[in-house]
């Protein structure tokens, strides 16, 4: 059972409204509800695109680099020249890795673990 929130006499936790003064229980229940949520920050689209080809990069470079090269030419199309220069940054990273033979299938974590 739950009070009124007007005349605080026990109703239904389903009650829709209040039988005794008709205070709108549902109305209340979402201003109430509204006033628990969190606002999570929102993430900028183009750091996390850069956050995850780096980290796929560094992880598994032939794969990461193919990917970062299709992210690249999608963001030929809409023009965003920021991501696109971190993004050939990537891209000339896992090149680098690829050419290390310790680091060509397993990425960074092979070459840290194996020796």
């Amino acid at each position: 059972m739950a009070l009124c929130p007007r005349c605080k006499e026990q109703v239904s936790q389903f009650a829709a409204g209040c039988a005794i003064c008709g205070a709108d229980l549902d109305a209340v229940r979402r201003t109430r509800a509204s006033r628990r949520r969190i606002a999570l920050p929102q993430v900028p689209q183009d750091l996390l695109v850069g956050v995850v080809m780096t980290l796929l990069t560094l992880l598994a470079p032939i794969v990461g680099v193919l990917l970062t090269l299709l992210v690249i030419r999608r963001e030929n199309a809409t023009r965003q020249r920021p991501l696109r220069v971190v993004l050939w940054l990537v891209v000339a990273a896992g090149i680098v890795l690829i050419g290390n033979p310790a680091t060509r299938f397993g990425g960074v974590l092979v070459y840290v673990n194996g020796f």
